[in-house]
């Protein structure tokens, strides 16, 4: 695959990834997820305690903008990897006797 096809696919996922969390994101279910619910079933839902960071300017990403950044954030960080990752790789193939 070409380094043109690989920056393609990567731009469309970042571009399909930014329209999910931006516009189809809000209207998410607001229904309790399942550790909620077995919380509740169970009965012991009343002693839960907020997060460490409840009380965060980006807490449960209320609007599009935070959303965004979340998703800019994680893209960075996998980029960021895989170039660590493909530079060491390529590093190991160019030194003759690295297994």
């Amino acid at each position: 695959m070409s380094r043109r096809a690989i920056a393609l696919v990567v731009a469309l996922g970042l571009v399909l990834s930014l329209g999910i969390a931006v516009f189809a994101a809000p209207w998410a279910s607001s229904s309790p997820d399942g550790l909620e619910r077995v919380a509740a079933d169970e009965g012991f839902e009343d002693s839960a305690t907020a997060h460490a960071t409840a009380d965060s300017p980006a807490a449960d990403y209320p609007t599009w903008a935070w959303r965004a950044l979340g998703v800019v954030l994680v893209f960075a960080i996998a980029a960021g990897l895989t170039a660590v990752a493909a530079g060491r790789r390529h590093d190991a193939e160019a030194t003759p006797g690295a297994a």
